[in-house]
């Protein structure tokens, strides 16, 4: 998947972010972990924040490992997935297969304001992007 163009670059890993509407029954946003590896800039983990069918991925340029994420149980997809940058990104980041990577994320951790920033400007993409339609219920009894 190509790099979303809204970036935030948070020292050793940058957070692309883009609203996806065009799949035909589902929306929401996507966030895409990226980092340089062995010189490359390289998609880690990402969080496809889906109404329908919410998922992540560990490695996707690498193990590509799938899951799904319950929507019972997460709740927001996209409060989940902030949830988990915030407080779990150096133990995903080795799960996807950067053991480098994870370790500098333990030694220098994201900063705060970042992660504010990311919350922000992802749950603002998530507002303005949403696709709705709405019918008038006068247009319909007429």
């Amino acid at each position: 998947m190509e790099k979303a163009s809204t970036v935030i670059d948070a020292g050793s890993v940058e957070f692309a972010m883009s609203y996806r509407a065009e799949i035909m029954d589902d929306q929401g946003m996507c966030i895409q972990v990226y980092s340089k590896v062995d010189g490359k800039n390289t998609e880690i983990l990402r969080f496809d924040c889906f109404d329908q069918a919410p998922h992540y991925h560990y490695g996707p340029e690498n193990l590509n490992i799938r899951l799904n994420m319950d929507k019972t149980t997460a709740g927001n997809p996209l409060g989940w997935t902030l949830g988990n940058i915030r407080n779990n990104l150096p133990a995903m980041v080795r799960r996807a297969g950067y053991e480098d990577l994870a370790g500098n994320l333990e030694a220098k951790p994201v900063s705060k304001a970042k992660l504010v920033e990311l919350e922000s400007t992802s749950r603002s993409m998530a507002q303005e992007g949403r696709r709705t339609v709405v019918h008038t219920m006068r247009e319909m009894l007429e």
